[in-house]
């Protein structure tokens, strides 16, 4: 099967438009037809429904699509593995929701690339479900969440927790004044939502929800107000933002998520114990097929 037409019955899908899709892969209309019409015929099925404003996946359309999404991904990475340089032995994706990254792993990544000097990253940040969806199907080897949906193939592992405070851009401000200041409700998952209803659901009124503790921070970059975000942002050289005198404090928890069966378990397992802990070893060595 031709990965330039799993590329195009991706793009497809994504756009619900073949004229739109051919133009992102810089291809004419009728040649992306052409891929899809083969598609269909290799499968036995028909992928597409076309409707007066695009197209719309059929039932086989949508169970074909995370088969064409692992067969893409798994491309890139054997073709990314056997060109890597012959200082790196080996390869590990890392995926991870963004407000990971933006205010945890970025500070800690640089001295675990030094301590797996020998192995190549492939690093991304994606939504919780995208994440947990792409360690199933073994396009990602291993996943930092937030909260993840207990699924039976997967194992978890507690790594760390932010400590979330309530912050604003106005020093000297106590919880009573937020009504008036502005307070946004960034969306940190089910777990803080729960707590933080429990213990201000009558006491603040947000007056803007987010999902990023980041989006919140580039709002607060220009306009006053308060939101709940990590402590080790307060009263910083770069920071604006200082606590808010009665704000309960909230942790959020970081957890790993890997399959049981993944071919890079002795990596991940490697890798979760440097972000654990940070006490450097020699990097295990890939596992051989058949041992």
């Amino acid at each position: 099967m031709d990965i330039a037409h799993l590329k195009t019955f991706l793009e497809i899908y994504r756009l619900r438009h073949f004229g739109r899709a051919a133009e992102k892969l810089y291809i004419s209309q009728s040649a992306a037809s052409a891929r899809i019409k083969l598609l269909e015929e290799r499968l036995g099925v028909r992928l597409f429904e076309r409707t007066p404003n695009g197209v719309t996946p059929t039932l086989a359309g949508q169970r074909f699509r995370k088969y064409a999404e692992t067969m893409l991904t798994s491309w890139e990475q054997a073709r990314q593995l056997i060109c890597l340089p012959e200082t790196f032995q080996q390869s590990l994706s890392l995926g991870c929701q963004l407000d990971i990254w933006q205010f945890w792993l970025q500070h800690r990544f640089n001295s675990l690339r030094d301590a797996m000097a020998d192995t190549a990253f492939t690093l991304s940040t994606r939504s919780e479900p995208e994440l947990i969806e792409q360690v199933i199907n073994g396009s990602l080897d291993l996943a930092l969440v937030f909260e993840p949906r207990h699924v039976p193939a997967l194992l978890y592992e507690e790594l760390d927790q932010l400590v979330l405070q309530l912050l604003a851009t106005r020093g000297e401000l106590d919880i009573g004044r937020l009504q008036e200041y502005g307070y946004i409700l960034v969306d940190w998952g089910a777990t803080f939502l729960f707590e933080h209803a429990q213990q201000l659901g009558e006491t603040l009124n947000a007056a803007m929800i987010v999902n990023s503790g980041m989006m919140a921070c580039d709002i607060l970059q220009g306009r006053d107000g308060a939101a709940y975000l990590p402590r080790q942002l307060a009263g910083t050289a770069v920071s604006r933002f200082q606590p808010v005198a009665g704000g309960p404090e909230f942790r959020q928890t970081i957890f790993a998520v890997c399959r049981h069966d993944s071919r890079n378990a002795g990596l991940t397992r490697h890798l979760t114990k440097l972000i654990r802990t940070g006490t450097p070893e020699s990097s295990p060595r890939p596992r051989t097929a058949g041992l």
